[in-house]
C-alpha cells in the first residue's frame, strides 16, 4: 500500500508539476503544490542520509570539535520534527491523549524509516519507470468457510533483493552504534537505534514474506 502510494504521488508530480509552474497562478499556490506532490521523495533524502551515517562517524573520530554536534541537533529536528507535531496533533485531536501518541512516537518513527528504502524505489519507478499498472493491495480472501483463517494464508511478497538492502542497513547501523559506543557518541546513538530498529523490524518482515 505505502509502495503505490509513493509511486502514484511520483507518477502525478511528474505529470502536474511542470504545468503547474508554467500555469498563471500565485506563487504561494505554486509552492504549496510543490510540496505537496513532492513530499514523498524525501525517502530519497532519508537513504542518503542513512548510508552517510557510517562515514560521517569515522570521520568526526579524528576531530576534536564536540561543537558539530550542535549541526546535528537543528537538523534532526528539521528532518524529523514537522512530522512530530503532526502525528502528536492529530492523535491527539482523534483520541484526546496526548500521552499515548507520545508513548507510540519512537516506534512509529523507526516504521517509517525503516519503509523508507521501498518507498524510496517506489518514487524512482514513478519518475524513470513506464509501468502504470495499477497493482491491487494482497489480499488474503479469508470467508466463513475457510478453514484455518488468517494463520493458514500465506501472501509471499516479491523483491527479495530490497528486503535484503533493508536487513543490510539494519546490520551497518549495528556496526554504526558500536562505533559511537566506542569512540563516546553518545547523543547520537539515541538516532541511529531508530534506523537500525526499523530497518531489521521492516526488513525481517518483509523477508519472511518473500521466502
Amino acid at each position: 500500500q505505502q509502495f503505490r502510494w509513493a509511486k502514484g504521488s511520483a507518477q502525478t508530480a511528474k505529470k502536474l508539476l511542470p504545468i503547474v509552474l508554467r500555469a498563471k497562478i500565485p506563487l504561494k499556490v505554486k509552492i504549496e503544490a510543490v510540496f505537496h506532490l513532492t513530499n514523498n521523495f524525501a525517502y530519497l533524502f532519508l537513504i542518503i542520509l542513512a548510508a552517510l551515517q557510517l562515514p560521517n562517524m569515522l570521520l568526526r573520530r579524528g576531530m576534536d570539535h564536540p561543537e558539530l554536534l550542535l549541526l546535528d541537533i537543528p537538523l534532526f529536528a528539521a528532518t524529523f520534527g514537522s512530522i512530530v507535531i503532526f502525528y502528536l496533533t492529530t492523535h491527539r485531536a482523534l483520541y484526546n491523549d496526548l500521552w499515548s501518541a507520545v508513548k507510540r512516537l519512537p516506534l512509529m518513527m523507526a516504521l517509517g524509516i525503516g519503509l523508507s528504502i521501498n518507498n524510496a524505489r517506489a518514487v524512482l519507478e514513478g519518475l524513470f519507470g513506464n509501468d502504470i499498472t495499477f497493482v491491487r493491495t494482497p489480499k488474503h480472501a479469508i470467508t466463513g468457510s475457510t478453514k484455518g483463517g488468517l494463520k493458514k494464508k500465506k501472501y509471499r511478497a516479491g523483491k527479495m533483493i530490497h528486503s535484503l538492502l533493508e536487513v543490510g542497513f539494519g546490520l551497518y547501523f549495528v556496526a554504526t552504534i558500536a562505533l559511537a559506543v566506542i569512540t563516546g557518541s553518545w547523543v547520537s546513538i539515541p538516532f541511529l537505534v531508530l534506523f537500525m530498529v526499523g530497518f531489521l523490524y521492516v526488513g525481517t518482515l518483509s523477508f519472511m514474506q518473500a521466502t
